[in-house]
């Protein structure tokens, strides 16, 4: 059998045989079992895991809007505390959910139940995708290369890792819809019942917005496709056709988007920007409906390539203004750089070289640009379908080189071209060898291997130890702790009432505070976009108690988490405009640096590196902090070399006043003042700080240890000990001294 007859379209109905639906079920069944294969990890102990802050944010939206149904305007001060947040990003995933969930809003831990449903959704939402993309191609290009390429989708890394168990997030469902609306696009070109198809991907376009702010990105590949068919196809009547398609579409998708804007549902109205459901997009829509409008114009008038040009040139200037009338450039700097929070997220970082590029794809990403002469010789395949794979593969590809967060869309296309590749390569062979049919697949097969050899590794450590979930272990006994060993601050699942207090941490912590520890979080995974990140950026970089106590009483914050974040003071510095030396590299080992004297002085280095004493380390001495107290570290050790001391993972220190002491010394003396302290691990130090006397012979002292009060908490084991020279005293305060206690030492 040829090329050309295998590629040929299938019969009509073909799609409900039984050799079809065993395909797609099977199909279905293989993505799901890959992607379900951390079970262990995500299901363990009684307990759900979710793969990263974002999902429990999403966990705890269902439940706040479940509660506060049906309105889904909930200003959330557990995010972004004290100034809160509005709905900065389209809610309909969690609005729906919540929805379904409301006959069982009664139910006992009603969130832990749905936080086993939101686990096993995106295995689910994966297998989908798959079977869309295997029905979107079999009746186009055969059966063979379609379940190649469903095979395909079904084991490329860069997909599964988006539809993993466990991780429910928008990533989940943006290629599912991307394929839904491609395909709606391409069935409409057909003629048959068209004009429905095109009023349905307009719908289907708005409805991505509501899911994923970004749903335009990958809209702009049907867009393309559309302009490419008008002024490269014959000037017959179907690429005019087809092109007033993509104007109903448009339209359709400008007219939904009003309307949410209009009856203002989210509490945006008036908001021009591209972060959120808004005029933005409406005005983006309607200019793109334009271009269309236009270039059909033109194109019936003969002046297809003249005007078309023209057009193309009007439309990128008008995106360029929309973009700089909106009010953020956060998704422009998502492509050309410059914001420091996004640059510091590993997905919208550019791929990391060769290994990383090949584990999400394997070789598959070769054939994208190798199969395009194949496709531009094969008739038996219909032109649109040609182009629209051909720009679907570039466009994806251009994204995924950008941004690594665009990966699973490109996946798509190296699924859907890698399939035709296979077969046209498994045909060629088996018209040099004249072998049967039933070997050619066998070839197919084995090619399949063969091009995914590098992803081997990532589908083994997932059945092995499953994918990296950072929240177990010391992220979440910390957050159990403060859960549990704290006065609640408010009720997480009714934010829009205001709590007493804020935790400051780093921002990607935020959505593990504000749903496992349910305390509003200062620091939100929404970085800049809303209150928050300067403020975390601020307390990381201060130099003294007094820049840390301002920031932390300005923004209401009792508990602080630390952790080494020493890497990520650059990114705060530049966020802030802070100018520092923080690093030296270090010479003679590549692109390695060492923090300089700079970074261990900062608050924050000095909490965690050395608990807020006052310690040596070679040449460097670690200044102590006043004004905070710890008051649980979590049981693992750092990853931090040259300490001669333990230093925890992760520590919780309270602001709080603690009890004034004044010490009345010589003038020029030194007052040293030191007291043992044992952590709720077992763990012992002496808290030490060190002051000289003023011209008048005092010095002030703020002491907030008191005893410790049982084996699972942090406190003083002995009395403090003042020392002035040769003289000393000592003071002991109980838990029960008022805060605002003064002691006056006489040691002159």
């Amino acid at each position: 059998m040829t090329t050309t007859q295998e590629l040929s379209a299938s019969p009509a109905g073909s799609l409900r045989s039984t050799g079809k639906r065993l395909d797609a079920a099977l199909l279905f069944l293989l993505a799901v079992v890959i992607r379900c294969l951390p079970w262990s990890q995500v299901f363990s102990a009684g307990q759900v895991y979710l793969f990263d802050p974002d999902c429990y944010i999403r966990l705890r939206k269902i439940m706040v809007y479940l509660l506060a149904f049906p309105s889904p305007r909930v200003h959330d001060y557990f995010q972004g505390f004290p100034v809160g947040t509005g709905v900065i990003s389209p809610p309909a995933m969690e609005y729906v959910i919540a929805a379904l969930a409301l006959p069982f809003r009664t139910v006992h831990d009603l969130q832990q139940s749905l936080a086993h449903l939101i686990a096993v959704i995106p295995p689910l939402i994966g297998g989908i995708t798959v079977v869309i993309l295997y029905r979107s191609l079999v009746s186009r290009i055969g059966r063979t290369p379609a379940l190649l390429a469903g095979g395909l989708l079904a084991l490329l890394p860069a997909h599964i890792e988006t539809t993993v168990l466990g991780r429910f997030d928008n990533e989940m469902i943006e290629p599912l819809f991307f394929l839904l609306i491609f395909q709606l696009s391409m069935d409409a070109r057909n003629g048959h019942g068209s004009t429905r198809r095109w009023i349905a991907a307009g719908v289907l376009s708005a409805v991505f917005l509501t899911l994923w702010r970004g749903a335009a990105l990958p809209l702009v590949v049907i867009g393309l496709d559309l302009t490419a068919g008008i002024f490269m196809e014959s000037p017959d009547d179907e690429p005019l056709r087809t092109a007033q398609g993509g104007v109903l579409m448009y339209l359709t998708a400008t007219l939904l988007i009003a309307v949410i804007c209009v009856s203002d549902i989210w509490g945006t109205a008036g908001v021009f920007s591209a972060t959120i459901v808004s005029w933005f997009h409406v005005a983006l829509f309607a200019a793109a409906a334009l271009f269309l409008s236009a270039a059909v114009i033109s194109a019936r008038h003969g002046v297809r390539k003249q005007f078309g040009i023209t057009c193309l040139g009007l439309l990128v200037a008008a995106a360029l203004l929309i973009a700089l009338t909106s009010r953020d450039a956060l998704w422009l700097q998502l492509f050309s750089g410059g914001n420091s929070w996004l640059d510091s997220i590993s997905q919208y970082q550019r791929p990391g070289g060769i290994t990383g590029w090949l584990r999400n794809f394997g070789f598959t990403s070769l054939l994208v640009p190798l199969t395009i002469p194949f496709l531009l010789k094969t008739p038996s395949i219909p032109l649109p379908l040609r182009r629209q794979l051909i720009i679907l593969g570039m466009y994806t590809l251009l994204l995924a080189t950008l941004r690594e967060r665009f990966s699973a869309y490109f996946a798509l296309a190296c699924a859907a071209m890698g399939g035709v590749a296979f077969h046209i390569l498994a045909n060629h062979i088996a018209r040099r060898m004249s072998i049967s049919d039933c070997a050619k697949k066998t070839w197919a097969a084995i090619l399949l291997v063969v091009v995914l050899a590098p992803t081997i590794g990532f589908d083994t450590a997932l059945a092995r130890t499953g994918i990296a979930f950072p929240f177990r272990g010391d992220i979440e006994e910390t957050m159990i702790w403060l859960r549990e060993h704290t006065p609640p601050a408010g009720d997480p699942l009714r934010p829009q009432q205001f709590p007493d207090y804020g935790v400051m941490a780093r921002w990607d912590y935020g959505g593990w505070i504000e749903t496992v520890a349910q305390r509003p979080s200062v620091a939100t995974n929404y970085g800049t976009e809303t209150h928050g990140m300067a403020e975390a950026a601020s307390f990381m970089l201060a130099r003294n108690d007094d820049e840390m106590a301002a920031v932390l009483r300005k923004n209401g914050v009792r508990y602080l988490i630390v952790d080494k974040v020493i890497g990520d003071i650059p990114m705060y510095a530049r966020l802030i405009g802070r100018q520092g030396h923080f690093f030296d590299r270090q010479p003679g080992n590549g692109n390695a640096y060492s923090p300089t004297a700079e970074a261990f002085d900062l608050v924050s280095s000095r909490l965690f590196f050395a608990d807020g004493s006052q310690r040596m380390l070679g040449g460097f001495t670690f200044r102590a902090v006043e004004g905070v107290r710890m008051v649980h570290e979590s049981p693992s050790n750092a990853k931090v070399g040259g300490f001669p001391w333990e230093v925890k993972r992760l520590k919780i220190y309270e602001f709080c006043p603690g009890t004034t002491i004044i010490v009345h010394a010589r003038p020029g003396e030194t007052v040293t003042i030191s007291q043992p302290i044992e952590t709720n691990q077992g763990r012992r130090f002496d808290y030490v700080n060190e002051k000289t006397a003023s011209a008048d012979g005092v010095v002030r002292f703020t002491l907030v240890y008191s005893r410790r009060q049982g084996p699972d908490s942090v406190g003083a084991t002995g009395p403090a000990l003042i020392t002035a020279g040769s003289r000393h005293a000592d003071i002991n305060p109980s838990s029960d001294t008022p805060a605002d206690t003064v002691y006056h030492i006489r040691l002159n």
